[in-house]
């Protein structure tokens, strides 16, 4: 009785208990009432002006577009619409609320858990024992349930965006409900429970993706507590994993002339293409449906009759009947099998358009997939009439039928002639050796956990037979990925989704709990298409990525617009500066109190000395308690703890808790080796062995890739050391494996060793470990984080869901203290050292303790100086920087005015800034500078005339696709032409030298790419300047910098927080300096005065940033001392600016040659942001240049002594003058060294060198002159590279071939020497060495010569029907075998 109802499998008993509800609304009341109090009062920056105008507008926000969020935002928005802030509309206000109301539902789920999970934990730990009281622990779990969720909620990081509009506390409700809900399973299994955490879990990943990383805790748990249904789940999953897979390669662009790899070819389409014959098609359905349809009947038949009339002999004639129907309708079946298959041979052509032809005929089309679905049929067919064993003669006929199909199958796509990679195709072909060992692994894995079930073979031949069919046509050419919707290729993987779940509901024993719960994740996910329609319906304002469109929702969905991962490497000492990096940062997020907490849970093991038992979990208690007086001793005494006692006490817990964590572990994995060892279900034990051979091998490559790194250090490690590491690894694990035996059998008979969790406990902490490390270590891995404040500062919001894992165990530490504490209460009454009058109140006091832990984050927030400078204050009550961001760059002086309080200092220019003139067009630059506006026009309805346009964006189709719907009919935009008319232009200037290229140029299937930010913002700046000139007539143009666009510099003066861009070239007005001046004076003092402002860290950086902006336009005008003033006075809003203080030396101190001061303000940055390497390099850059400043001064006082130099003296000199940028005088003084007789010819040759450099053409020719008449027979050949490199950039293309003709003779196989030689060439119009050297290029360096070619305008010119010729001579299989190639 007392199991059930601890359990909760008793009748009529919640799992969730009066207390654990009561845990859930404590913590939900306590944590929502210091939210809704420290709520911001409107519009913060960063991200919250975009989606407060995506929630109110039911929009679509930054990818992957936060569909159930925006829903939700949406709601609150108008539930509270008639909130308003300073007479605006405020809907920012009304999804602030709703990010604390789902923080404080987290919080209040995390309670429940803990609470509920403490409570079981505590039972299995204390079963048994006399003084255990199952009330006492239930309150003491209890506090530890609230303590721990509280903890959580007033974390900084939680904190912080629960009181904004932001996404990260919808996203940590979803997870913290998806692990109560499987806590729930674990204890008391149940479909529907499983059925309602998928769908949570389909659900969540609508609003942020990270949640899919908690699909590994899930698969962890499911594997622990249910192989049976771990299996079948991997069986659906296998199909599906391949299908992925194959449609990820499918959308590969087809390879095409001129193309480098690897592709692969496609089919053409057709002119003409065959019909099946339409009579044999059809004979041939009817037949199959005909045969399935009978023998169905037939199995049903007999199956009812024996129910209803067991022993009166129908049933042996029915099975006698049976028999003969099988054969029968077997037959059936496989003449129309035959029918189809032939139909597909007898057809007619017909005509068509080439573009409205499929890719193949469609006779091979219709032939593989009339043999799938006979597969298919013949199999369900099977599993019908199926009884017992496959050998009945019932089921034979299908199995034979269904085998003999597969053959069949086989055979057809064997026979399928694929697609010829097209002539002149310069790449790689796709290597499919890794898709292969894919497909075969999986369908191996698949048949041998199928065949161990009754009716698995039924389900894995038709899987089998669609997967190596959609495979062998995607390798032939004749399939593609996950394409427009419009077309076939895209239902079939949908359609095939849905007959695998419905297979495995029909063939697999768990199969109805496998089906259903995989419908409901995908029915949470496809909350996606939310997307397209509003984005299609409504057009709002905020509409990114214009996912009305299929690529546009391709694009937004999988995060297109940002940079791929870049992993870090996990066998670096950087990856362990990382690694550091997060854990101080959980130490600050929780504090060392709190945080140590954590480690408790899994000290819970023990042993036996005599007679009395010891339990590590109390040792690690009373090792915490004083740690936590060393803490709080040294808190309010000032300085570190005595001698770090501290540390040595959480070194010890720490010891305890591995100890714990391996027994824990390696306890569950003995149980499951000997489950596989010992297991009578053959189909369950052969799971677990695939399981964990799997999970092996996983161990031992990483390893052995950690031990190769360790014995090769940075070099190329050989096969012999990767072997030898493999090896290594393997004995190593062999280790481990028997110490753990030896030590386990000899400590359990010795000192009774054991954990004190009980089965379902350990297996739900390795749960909960597993997801703690996926969501902090792996994605550590993922963020590859830097470490300095900017990046810590926009990756925290990351971790929040491994914060809250780790408060889960906060919470059981909690309680397990306070366990101890109640414990030594009883001792001391037992000792007859307290009064048993007193135990009550102190274990109250108990409670309260655990409870007001949650007090020491709030403490922390409010008093901590680091966590505000590193993070800002977690509280926005009253601040309204993001309002005034916004208001005063809209409305100007007249904004301000209105909210000045009567005793603040007025404005010194009552006129200044002035608003924006109306119909204005505004260039958004940073994410506040564009997201703060777009609220305030939009939603908050403050100057609803202004135009808004994102600088940034302006390069990406899908965001003009936006612009024109909202206002083409307003203000002339960029069509689809202009903007590819821009880009030409930038690509057409670079390749001309009359533009930086500022990124990689680089061709790709036939087009010009460009990566990079700053490329792209110079193509932005192209299209800025067309939105520009088209509209300055009629508009006026503001614009907030994000990045520099240069052409913007001559227009642009002052505008109050913004710039003006003037219609036409002007100096800025003294008026205008001066107005600036004073009114950055006055605004930086009213903003330093504002105590919020110093608890407000984006306010800060980004007012920083708007004064920057100012300062850099002063620094282009040539007003040094305005530039200084302005960047200072950035420095002091935001003292670790990168931007203001490196745009301050760099384009101000620099250029003045103050060095030391220089120096000085950039060592202050870096001791206040250590972890910043750009800080370290810049004053190592400024040093060089003050050594080299004192190297000249040397040499010239010699000079000046001696009146002579040696000539190795006057090299140096010229050095150090190119050095500090004198180019004059290290030109003077490199010219004189050329008349000095006998100069060695390796100096002549630095001497010629250094002059190109320095743009002295003519001088460089003639030191080049003097080396190739002197030049050495073993000249090495980089050097002959460089005199070329001097004659061209000279001009001096006759002088070119001498040189570059010798370097081939000593370096033939460098393409792009004879890529070189070509263009020499072709100047001189001599064709046949053109051609040659053109063809040595092509076979060399394949695509990449290509691609040099289509860049070079000389060889683009003249050469361009000869390389067509070529590409049409040869195709892949002319060309010789190549490698990469490595660029000079």
């Amino acid at each position: 009785m007392m199991k059930n109802r601890f359990s909760g499998s008793g009748p009529n008993l919640a799992f969730f208990r009066r207390i654990d509800w009561t845990a859930f609304w404590t913590a939900t009341i306590i944590s929502f009432l210091v939210y809704f109090f420290t709520l911001g009062p409107s519009v913060t920056l960063e991200d919250s002006g975009e989606l407060a105008v995506a929630g109110d507008h039911l929009g679509v926000p930054h990818p992957p577009g936060y569909p159930i969020w925006t829903m939700c935002a949406y709601l609150f928005a108008r539930v509270f619409s008639w909130v308003t802030f300073r007479g605006q509309p405020t809907p920012a206000w009304s999804i602030s609320l709703m990010s604390a109301v789902f923080a404080a539902l987290a919080a209040g789920i995390t309670a429940m858990l803990i609470t509920r999970s403490a409570s079981d934990m505590m039972r299995d730990a204390h079963e048994g024992e006399e003084d255990f009281r199952q009330q006492e622990s239930d309150l003491l779990c209890w506090a530890g349930g609230v303590g721990g969720s509280l903890v959580f909620a007033f974390s900084p990081v939680m904190w912080s965006q629960a009181t904004i509009v932001e996404v990260y506390t919808l996203n940590a409700f979803f997870l913290m409900w998806i692990f109560l809900l499987t806590y729930r399973w674990m204890r008391c299994p149940a479909e529907k429970t499983l059925w309602l955490t998928a769908f949570v879990f389909g659900l969540g990943l609508t609003n942020y993706q990270v949640l899919l990383l908690a699909a590994l805790p899930l698969v962890v748990m499911i594997f622990l507590r249910d192989i049976a249904l771990f299996r079948d789940f991997l069986l659906v999953g296998i199909p599906m994993l391949l299908t992925s897979h194959l449609l990820q390669i499918g959308a590969m662009v087809p390879a095409s002339p001129g193309m480098g790899g690897p592709a692969f070819a496609k089919a053409e389409p057709l002119s003409k293409v065959s019909v099946p014959s339409p009579g044999l098609l059809v004979a041939g359905c009817v037949c199959v449906l005909l045969g399935l349809a009978v023998g169905h009947g037939l199995s049903w038949r007999r199956n009812a009759v024996s129910k209803r009339e067991p022993g009166t002999g129908k049933g042996g004639r029915l099975d006698a009947l049976a028999l003969q129907g099988a054969w029968i309708t077997a037959g059936v079946t496989i003449l129309g099998a035959l029918l189809i298959f032939f139909s597909t041979a007898t057809t007619r052509m017909k005509e068509v358009a080439a573009t409205d032809a499929p890719l193949f005929d469609p006779s091979v089309y219709t032939s593989v997939a009339a043999l799938a679905v006979l597969v298919l049929a013949f199999s369900l067919g099977g599993a019908y009439v199926f009884k017992s064993r496959w050998g009945e003669r019932e089921t034979l006929p299908w199995l034979i039928a269904a085998g003999v199909s597969l053959l069949l199958l086989f055979f057809r796509l064997s026979a399928i002639r694929g697609a010829a990679m097209p002539a002149g195709y310069m790449g790689q072909p796709y290597n499919w050796s890794l898709p292969t060992l894919v497909l075969a692994g999986g369908l191996v894995v698949l048949f041998l956990l199928a065949v161990t079930l009754p009716r698995g073979i039924f389900y894995a031949l038709p899987v089998a037979a669609v997967q190596l069919a959609v495979f062998v046509l995607l390798r032939k050419g004749g399939m593609n990925g996950l394409t427009h919707p419009t077309s076939w290729w895209f239902w079939w993987p949908v359609i095939w989704n849905f007959v695998v779940i419905g297979l495995a509901w029909q063939l697999l024993p768990n199969g109805r709990a496998v089906a259903v719960t995989t419908l409901f994740a995908e029915l949470g996910v496809s909350f996606y298409i939310y997307m397209p329609i509003v984005s299609d319906l409504r057009n709002p304002p905020m509409n990114w990525g214009y996912p009305r469109t299929w690529e546009g929702f391709k694009h937004a969905i999988t995060r297109g617009q940002y940079e791929k991962l870049a992993p870090s490497d996990v066998f670096t000492k950087k990856f362990l500066f990382q690694l550091g990096t997060y854990f101080t940062d959980l130490r600050v997020q929780f504090t060392l109190i709190a945080a140590t907490l954590g480690f408790l849970p899994f000290t819970l093991w023990s042993f036996r000395v005599g007679k009395r038992r010891i339990r590590a979990g109390y040792v690690a208690s009373g090792l915490y308690l004083l740690t936590c007086v060393l803490v709080l001793i040294s808190e309010f005494a000032g300085g570190e703890p005595l001698w770090r006692l501290d540390k040595l006490l959480i070194g010890l817990i720490l010891f305890l808790l591995v100890v714990g964590g391996a027994t824990v572990v390696l306890t569950q994995v003995e149980a499951f080796v000997k489950r596989t060892w010992q297991a009578r279900n053959l189909s369950e034990g052969l799971t677990v062995g695939i399981s964990l051979c799997g999970m092996l091998a996983v161990i031992a490559l990483f390893l052995a890739k950690g031990l190769t790194h360790a014995l090769s250090g940075t070099g190329d490690p050989g096969i012999g050391v990767r072997l030898a590491s493999l090896a290594l690894a393997l004995v190593i694990l062999a280790a481990c494996g028997a110490g753990w035996f030896f030590f386990r059998s000899f400590a359990e008979k010795r000192f009774d060793f054991r954990s004190d969790m009980d089965q379902v406990t350990q297996q739900w902490m390795i749960a909960t470990a597993a997801g703690f490390l996926v969501m902090s270590v792996l994605l550590v891995v993922l963020a590859n984080i830097k470490g300095d404040l900017q990046d810590a500062f926009i990756q925290k919001v990351k971790f929040i869901s491994s914060h809250g894992l780790f408060a889960i165990w906060i919470g059981y530490g909690l309680a397990f203290g306070l366990t101890f504490g109640n414990r030594i209460l009883k001792w001391l009454v037992r000792l007859g050292w307290l009064n048993a009058r007193l135990l009550k109140p102190l274990r109250i006091g108990l409670v309260c303790a655990g409870v007001l832990v949650a007090a020491i984050p709030i403490y922390e927030n409010y008093t901590n100086a680091y966590l505000v400078f590193s993070m800002s204050g977690a509280e926005q009550n009253g601040h309204d920087f993001g309002w005034q961001f916004g208001n005063y760059q809209l409305r100007g002086a007249e904004a301000i005015t209105e909210e000045l309080e009567a005793d603040e200092e007025p404005l010194p220019n009552p006129l200044f800034p002035p608003a924006m003139e109306p119909n204005a067009i505004f260039f958004g630059g940073t994410d506040p500078g564009r997201f703060v506006p777009t609220y305030m026009i939009y939603s908050a309805q403050v100057r609803p005339d202004v135009f808004l346009i994102t600088q940034n964006a302006l390069a990406d189709n899908t965001y003009m696709s936006t612009m024109r719907d909202l206002y083409g009919n307003q203000i002339w935009i960029p069509t689809p032409d202009d903007s590819a008319r821009a880009f030409q232009v930038y690509v057409d200037e670079v390749q001309a030298g009359k533009r930086p290229k500022n990124a990689a140029l680089t061709i790709e299937n036939g087009r010009v790419q460009v990566s990079g930010a700053l490329g792209v913002m110079e193509i932005n700046g192209i299209l800025c300047d067309m939105i520009f000139a088209k509209n300055k007539a009629r508009h006026a143009f503001y614009v907030e910098e994000s990045y520099v666009i240069n052409w913007m510099f001559p227009f642009m003066t002052p505008h109050g927080l913004i710039l003006k861009i003037n219609p036409e070239r002007q100096a800025i007005p003294a008026e205008t300096v001066r107005a600036d001046l004073d009114f950055w004076d006055w605004y930086v003092r009213r903003l330093l005065r504002n105590p919020l402002f110093r608890r407000d860290l984006p306010g800060q950086k980004s007012f920083s940033k708007l004064r920057s902006a100012i300062a850099g336009l002063y620094a282009a005008h040539g007003l040094r001392a305005e530039a200084e003033r302005a960047f200072q006075e950035a420095r002091t809003l935001y003292p670790v600016s990168p931007e203001a203080n490196f745009r301050l030396v760099q384009e101000v101190l620099l250029p003045q040659e103050r060095y030391v001061e220089s120096i000085r303000i950039l060592e202050e940055y870096n001791r206040r942001d250590p972890n910043n390497e750009r800080g370290y390099g810049f004053v190592d850059f400024i040093r060089r240049i003050l050594n080299t400043e004192a190297k000249v001064r040397a040499l010239t006082t010699k000079m000046q002594q001696s009146q002579t130099l040696q000539p190795d003296e006057v090299f140096e000199l010229a050095l150090a003058y190119r050095d500090l940028g004198q180019n004059d005088a290290a030109a003077k003084y490199l010219e004189q060294l050329m008349t000095v007789p006998n100069l060695p010819v390796t100096r002549m040759f630095e001497i010629g060198s250094l002059l190109s450099g320095l743009k002295r053409g003519e001088s460089a020719c003639k030191a080049m002159d003097i080396v190739m008449a002197r030049m050495p027979e073993n000249m090495p050949p980089e050097q002959l590279l460089e005199v070329v490199r001097v004659y061209g950039e000279a001009g001096n293309a006759d002088k070119m071939a001498a040189p570059l003709s010798r370097y081939l003779q000593l370096r033939p196989n460098d393409w792009q020497a004879w890529l070189d030689m070509a263009t020499l060439y072709a100047m001189k119009r001599q064709q046949q060495p053109m051609q040659f050297a053109l063809q040595k290029a092509i076979n060399l360096g394949k695509m990449q010569a290509v691609q040099r070619i289509q860049e070079n305008t000389i060889l683009r010119q003249v050469a361009g029907p000869l390389l067509q010729q070529m590409m049409q001579q040869q195709g892949p299989a002319g060309l010789p075998p190549f490698g990469p190639v490595r660029g000079r």
